[in-house]
């Protein structure tokens, strides 16, 4: 599996978010599981309304990123 710019794989043309899991299950088979997936998953939870998970999301990003 081929995974593109991680942003243009979490939105639909219409800008919603698609799933979280998805793109973390792209991110990990590409090798790209750093701080900005992280935080592009926060960005994708907290368009859903799921506050709690995206802020754990947030905290891993700010982690790998500092």
């Amino acid at each position: 599996m081929v995974c593109g710019s991680l942003p243009a794989l979490s939105w639909t043309p219409d800008g919603s978010p698609r799933h979280p899991e998805g793109v973390a299950c792209c991110a990990h088979k590409a090798g790209t599981g750093d701080g900005y997936v992280s935080e592009e998953l926060g960005e994708l939870y907290l368009a859903q309304g799921k506050t709690q998970e995206a802020a754990g999301h947030f905290a891993e990003a700010h982690r790998l990123l500092s």
